[in-house]
């Protein structure tokens, strides 16, 4: 089988390096490497073409979002795998031998996905163990003889946002994915929102929805390292303007999962259920950002089937803050908190 690497970059010039580099590294080579610069203005483009021999390179010149940009690497690519890789992150050395072991022993997995470590700007390891960590220890590793019985569990929590990692640990076979039908779902279904999505939740859940026949694997070792600085990792949000783009992002990916589940998955109600209290906490936050507190209030409520006793705490303590202090105090005291 062939394989076709994916790397997209965006303003990364201080760490794509070193994403290159661990492809380069690996202990099984890709039979292709598609670097994808979504319009950086930093010097990222300069240090991609020093790789020109060895890679293809896609580059736009305008910041056209990270899902249009990983579906023109895809329509450009020729690989039977493609695996995808962000340009902050770093692989292990044995990430695609591990994984392309799976895909030659079971024809019936059409994806894999696998564990991972936090580093930090300097690819320091850190100790953090966030919640994407425990739901996969709760799930358990696959293996040869009960793969299938994890992978429903695998789809109803990628599904329901419970935490299984996608990114730069997935990987997906070719033929499951109609790129043509699923430019035209996002079309069809809010294509204003492209450009602002995450690029794999809502291609994830596509291939879910379109290959129900079809399996996933989780292989519980850390194959990939996810760096974390400044305000890239979720919660990190210090500024009112950054939480409105982070805001749309996720509305934006929320969203296209939502239409796929009641266009394309009417019989998973659950998760559907689950979507629509995310999209109401969504636009909770939007009202609440943009000094809408009545507002507010109402889709807090709408939102808290789908929230826990202790999020909805949190959250009543948010709304209290920014309520009596407003959007700029809230955020000095939370720049001061994570400092």
């Amino acid at each position: 089988m062939k394989t076709s690497v994916i790397i997209t970059v965006y303003n990364l010039e201080n760490f794509l390096e070193e994403a290159i580099d661990s492809v380069f590294a690996q202990t099984v080579q890709p039979d292709e490497i598609i670097v994808v610069n979504d319009g950086s203005k930093d010097d990222s483009d300069e240090k991609i073409r020093n790789y020109l021999d060895r890679i293809i390179y896609i580059h736009k010149k305008t910041n056209e979002g990270v899902l249009p940009a990983i579906l023109s690497a895809i329509d450009k690519s020729s690989g039977d795998i493609l695996l995808f890789l962000d340009g902050d992150d770093i692989w292990g050395k044995t990430k695609i031998e591990k994984v392309m072991a799976i895909y030659h022993r079971h024809e019936d997995v059409m994806m894999v996905t696998h564990n991972y470590k936090w580093i930090d700007r300097d690819s320091n390891p850190l100790a953090t163990i966030d919640e994407t960590h425990k739901n996969l220890a709760r799930i358990g590793t696959s293996n040869d003889s009960g793969y299938i019985q994890k992978s429903s569990i695998l789809k109803e929590s990628i599904l329901s946002y419970k935490g299984v990692w996608l990114g730069s640990a997935f990987s997906i076979r070719r033929n499951v994915l109609n790129l043509t039908k699923f430019k035209s779902f996002l079309l069809e279904t809010g294509s204003e929102l492209i450009g602002k999505s995450h690029q794999d939740q809502p291609l994830v859940a596509f291939i879910i929805a379109t290959n129900p026949q079809q399996h996933i694997y989780f292989l519980d070792e850390v194959l990939f390292y996810y760096r974390v600085y400044g305000e890239n990792s979720s919660g990190n949000t210090q500024s009112l303007v950054s939480a409105f783009k982070t805001l749309e992002r996720s509305y934006a990916t929320v969203f296209y999962t939502f239409q796929m589940l009641e266009r394309l998955m009417p019989e998973r109600k659950k998760e559907w259920h689950i979507q629509r209290g995310s999209l109401a906490f969504l636009e909770y936050l939007k009202e609440l950002y943009g000094g809408r507190r009545i507002s507010a209030l109402r889709k807090l409520y709408d939102a808290r089937a789908s929230m826990s006793f202790r999020k909805i705490l949190k959250e009543s303590t948010r709304f209290l803050m920014i309520a009596t202090f407003g959007n700029k105090a809230y955020f000095t005291l939370k720049r001061f908190l994570l400092s």
